[in-house]
Parts: C-alpha cells; sequence; structure tokens
C-alpha cells in the first residue's frame, strides 16, 4: 500500500493504492482473482475504489 497524488480540477487529491498481489492476496476479492490477475500487470497499482468499478463494469456487461 502506498499514497499516490492525483490532480484533479486543479485540487491534489492524496489516495492509497495497492499493488496486484495484495488484491490478489486479500480476503475482500478473493472471488475475483482471477480478473484481477489478468488485467493488471506486476508493476500496476490501483485505487480500490477505481477497482471497484472496474469489477462492477465487468462483471455487469450485458452478453449479446
Amino acid at each position: 500500500m502506498k499514497t499516490v497524488k492525483k490532480k484533479q480540477n486543479d485540487v491534489i487529491k492524496k489516495e492509497i493504492v495497492f499493488t496486484k498481489e495484495q488484491l490478489v492476496n486479500s480476503n475482500k476479492y478473493r472471488k475475483y482473482r482471477d480478473f484481477i490477475s489478468s488485467f493488471m500487470s506486476d508493476t500496476d497499482t490501483i485505487s480500490i475504489k477505481e477497482l471497484d468499478i472496474k469489477i462492477k463494469n465487468f462483471y455487469e456487461k450485458e452478453i449479446k
């Protein structure tokens, strides 16, 4: 876990981000391990908010 600064609309926000390894080993995301492993590289980091959005978007896609 580390903190990164992101600039949005001239406002700098600190955000906690996690590595792929941390997320794959977490209990909270146990059922999404395959998904996380497939879209993240070993050097990527992502916030919980961003990850939740990606998971939601992926699993709510309509199959045509």
